[in-house]
Formats: C-alpha cells, sequence, structure tokens
C-alpha cells in the first residue's frame, strides 16, 4: 500500500508498506539445499519511493527503498530477523474505472536482506509477483 503526492506533473513520491509471503518456499543454503517443508517465510517492506506515470497510456513504473523486516517460521517456531534493507521495482498498467478511480495489473520484484542473532550472515530474499492494484486520486 502506498501513500503520496503528485508534486510535478506524471510523478508522484510515496510512502510505501509490502508485504508478501510464500509456503514451502525454494531455499538456498551454501551448497545444501534444505527440504522447506512446513516452512513460511514473511517479508516485509516498509520505504520512500517515486512511481513515474506515461500517460496517456496509463503505464507506470516505481522504486521504493526502504527498511526490511523478515519472520520464519519453521513447524511453528517462528523466527524474526534483525532490520535490513529492501528495494522494490515494479512496473504496471493502469485502467480508469472513472475521473478519479482506476484498477490495473502490475509486475513487482523486491528484494530484502536481513540478519539473526545468532549469525552475522546476510538472509537475502527476492520475491517475483503479479498483483492487482486499485488507484484513487
Amino acid at each position: 500500500m502506498s501513500l503520496g503526492w503528485a508534486f510535478v506533473d506524471n510523478l508522484v513520491v510515496h510512502a510505501t508498506v509490502a508485504g508478501t509471503s510464500a509456503t514451502e518456499p525454494g531455499l538456498d543454503c551454501g551448497s545444501a539445499s534444505p527440504t522447506a517443508r512446513d516452512t513460511i517465510v514473511f517479508h516485509w517492506l516498509f520505504g520512500a519511493g517515486a512511481t513515474w506515470y506515461a500517460l496517456p497510456a496509463d503505464v507506470y513504473v516505481s522504486a521504493v527503498l526502504g527498511v526490511s523486516a523478515l519472520s520464519i517460521e519453521i513447524d511453528s517456531m517462528e523466527y524474526d530477523g534483525n532490520l535490513g534493507a529492501a528495494f522494490r521495482v515494479e512496473a504496471g498498467k493502469d485502467f480508469a474505472v472513472s475521473e478519479a478511480l482506476s484498477f490495473g495489473v502490475a509486475l513487482f520484484v523486491a528484494l530484502g536482506s536481513n540478519t539473526y542473532d545468532d549469525t552475522d550472515e546476510l538472509v537475502w530474499t527476492y520475491t517475483l509477483g503479479l498483483m492487482a492494484t486499485a488507484v484513487y486520486d
């Protein structure tokens, strides 16, 4: 979810909160690739970004830089990571329903890096997704 303001035509500056989750995700742990059964990964991004709209086509590109929060649940045990860095880019297309409301679709890529208290090793997460969007202007 983003909340922002267009200070100049076609450019919106915004604050963003975005989250993704994955059940039984693919894992890569160095030379091992453990089975991720009964595993859920939650990744949150809190940040600031900018979105540029190409009008009248109503297509856009957006980038957000912020703070990453990561939580991993394995066999009902939850492990919360330390705050880290996050980056997200997306590209999408809006379809106007009225003068103030549009719905659309977007493709996004998110990247986060976090550590845990018992190790200094970085845990990297990346997400590629397709999402439905709604814009109220």
